[in-house]
């Protein structure tokens, strides 16, 4: 039983990664069939250990962790994901489980392809656009309202020669053209060195942006799939007369759906746009199958995850076969040596291939792979490409093929290279005068989870390191824009776009700060955990083993990679040198201690943009200090607190009006500081 325990926590550790890399960061690295099958076996082993049936397993939750600088808010009705089956004959058993439910022979099914995109929800009120939100967690989604307004086909206005809905949340996927994802990889390739694995991760990152410009910028195009809440009278009995209507509001729908109660006829939709997906102008990973009656879909129901009345066919992933011509070895940030397969360029899924990770040496080894062996190809997701087999390791047209030798010592540093974990980890410990860890040092220093320099690519970093301009992180913050505009390629206007950028990180929080170290084992969620155990720098820096091992998801590897590193003398001087740079983000919530106190049950209304706080901030402040957030002002409302661009507001007139306690920021601060 213990056993079994042990292998459910660390299966369900697993599924939170790879759900974290592809809900939160739109950057998965494992394939759709990889992380279902994860899933179907973390279910079977919650069924053996009855500990572990729970509402909150992660087997039942959509989505994952939200980006922090969106308002979060509530679908009006969930946002569910679908169920995916990776069979087409599967469909079968499907019908028959419907069958079973609304005891039908011969029931209509509604086809349509599955577009790979990011999923969203866009709110129409009196057929005005009011709010657009992400899938989240199925249940609240992130605000992308003003970034959905500068997506050319979703209509601000739906069509009102027809009967428009009081109020309607309109289902759909925000997606990339094919044609324009190849341009915009073309411009990053040549701006940043740096490219988009593919259209579903380019169009989710430039929807989820903190400037509405570049999503602009990012030529997002919409489908409508379906609806939520519907608030109209005469509403269609069926999805397909549905989304007609729906059409005729001005909404864009996919011209590819079709009504049929044939499997055979399914089967066919499926094996033809199977072959058909090059040939569009938008990707495509699968088909979707819909019970077409509204009343047998309430009838029906769903899980908490997924609707039961409609399931996804997925295509398989794209596989080729071709060459190893070479292997390469690799040094990664924290000093991991990574074979990489020099491949004779294959075509898979639009893009060609010329490289693929062979992983480490244990897999090499497993796989049987030479240089010269003809293997199979696979691109996971339609996102890293990897070797799943070697088809022929003799080839009569290759010369011969040759054992690939792991090398002995660091291909960048010549130190000796480390064994770990029976050979899936090589490791090159020469930390701090590795030069390819190094360069991958400053790469992690500038990323988005750490100091978040925009500007500063692999390309330029890599010239600033050779030119021994920047070797250091500190190091950046003593450019000038004449520094950078003596590089190839930074003109006076980028110079110093770069230039304001690392003026704007200088202030950082000590979470991304921590990050931005680059330790190894300390990712995003660590960093968090260590910022609020020790607050400031000072309390990190004088960190203790006994202390960090009680630290929550902090376990024996993790802490001694940290005190490693703040007892080596040159990681302190790095972390000395970057605090006379930088200034750290004080969050001072000002909570009360005691929870009965003078604001206990007092009712507040906030309306206009607050300067000092962000929404969630503010409403953190508020409930852990007693107050009650209301939406609307009364006779019973204590207190509005008013941001800025209130004169207008129809909260502070009728609050002048029922002589409400009206509050601006600073005055906020003030009461609240007397009282503690």
């Amino acid at each position: 039983m213990q056993c079994n325990n042990k292998k459910l926590k660390k299966l369900k550790k697993k599924i939170s990664y790879h759900a974290y890399r592809y809900y939160t960061l739109d950057n998965p690295i494992i394939s759709d069939i990889e992380y279902d099958l994860l899933i179907q076996k973390l279910q079977k082993l919650e069924k053996k250990s009855k500990n572990f049936q729970k509402n909150d397993s992660i087997t039942k939750k959509i989505g994952l962790k939200m980006l922090n600088f969106f308002k979060i808010k509530k679908h009006f009705t969930p946002m569910l994901s679908l169920q995916n089956i990776y069979n087409v004959e599967e469909i079968e058993v499907f019908k028959k489980k419907i069958q079973k439910k609304i005891k039908k022979k011969v029931f209509s099914l509604s086809c349509e392809l599955k577009i790979d995109g990011l999923a969203i929800s866009l709110l129409y009120k009196k057929g005005i656009l009011i709010r657009s939100l992400t899938r989240g967690n199925g249940i609240k989604g992130e605000d992308v309202t003003l970034n959905s307004f500068n997506i050319k086909n979703i209509p601000k206005f739906l069509n009102s020669k027809y009967q428009i809905p009081e109020i309607i949340e309109i289902r759909g996927e925000i997606y990339m053209l094919s044609s324009d994802f190849k341009k915009l990889n073309q411009k990053k390739n040549i701006s940043c060195n740096t490219i988009f694995s593919n259209s579903r991760n380019a169009a989710a990152g430039s929807l989820r942006q903190n400037d509405p410009k570049i999503t602009k910028e990012r030529k997002l195009m919409f489908f409508c799939h379906g609806y939520g809440i519907c608030k109209m009278k005469n509403i269609p009995n069926n999805h397909y007369d549905m989304i007609k209507k729906i059409k005729s509001w001005g909404i864009p729908v996919n011209k590819n759906i079709f009504l049929t109660n044939k499997i055979n006829e399914i089967q066919k939709y499926y094996f033809y746009f199977q072959k058909k997906r090059d040939l569009l102008n938008f990707e495509i990973d699968g088909i979707v199958v819909k019970i077409n009656d509204l009343n047998d879909q309430k009838k029906i129901g769903n899980t908490t995850k997924y609707p039961k009345w409609a399931i996804a066919i997925k295509f398989s992933p794209y596989e080729k076969q071709t060459k190893i011509l070479n292997v390469d070895f690799q040094v990664g940030r924290t000093g991991i040596i990574t074979p990489v397969a020099r491949l004779k360029p294959i075509k898979i899924s639009g893009v060609i291939i010329k490289n693929a990770s062979l992983h480490n040496r244990y897999e090499i080894k497993r796989l049987k792979i030479l240089i010269g062996s003809t293997v199979l190809i696979r691109r996971a997701g339609d996102v890293i490409p990897y070797v799943v087999k070697v088809v022929n390791t003799i080839d009569k047209n290759f010369l011969k093929t040759k054992k690939i030798i792991f090398p002995q010592n660091c291909p960048s540093c010549n130190t000796k290279i480390i064994e770990e974990n029976n050979m899936k980890i090589s490791r090159c410990n020469n930390y701090f005068n590795c030069i390819e860890q190094l360069k991958k040092k400053l790469e992690h220093f500038v990323s988005r989870n750490a100091f978040n320099i925009i500007g500063l690519g692999p390309n330029i970093i890599h010239k600033l390191f050779s030119n021994k301009i920047v070797l250091i992180p500190s190091d950046f913050f003593k450019l000038t824009a004449q520094n950078l505009k003596n590089i190839e390629g930074i003109k006076e206007k980028k110079a110093n776009n770069i230039i304001q950028s690392l003026n704007i990180a200088k202030k950082i929080s000590l979470e991304k700060f921590i990050y931005s170290l680059g330790i190894h084992g300390v990712g995003i969620s660590v960093s968090k955990y260590l910022s609020k155990n020790y607050i400031n720098i000072q309390n990190f820096i004088n960190a203790n083993l006994k202390d960090l091992l009680k630290i929550n998801k902090i376990g024996k590897n993790i802490a001694n990679n940290i005190i490693s590193f703040l007892k080596n003398k040159d990681s302190m001087l790095i972390i000395l040198k970057l605090i006379k740079h930088v200034k750290f983000e004080k969050k001072n919530l000002f909570i009360l201690k005691n929870k009965k106190n003078f604001f206990l049950n007092k009712k507040i209304v906030i309306t206009g943009k607050l300067i000092k706080f962000t929404r969630n901030e503010i409403n953190e402040i508020l409930k852990k200090n007693g107050f009650i957030i209301q939406n609307i002002v009364s006779k019973n409302t204590d207190f509005l607190l008013c941001g800025k661009y209130t004169h207008k507001s129809k909260k502070l007139i009728k609050s002048k009006k029922l002589k409400v306690k009206i509050l601006n920021e600073n005055e906020f601060l003030i009461l609240i500081k007397n009282i503690i």
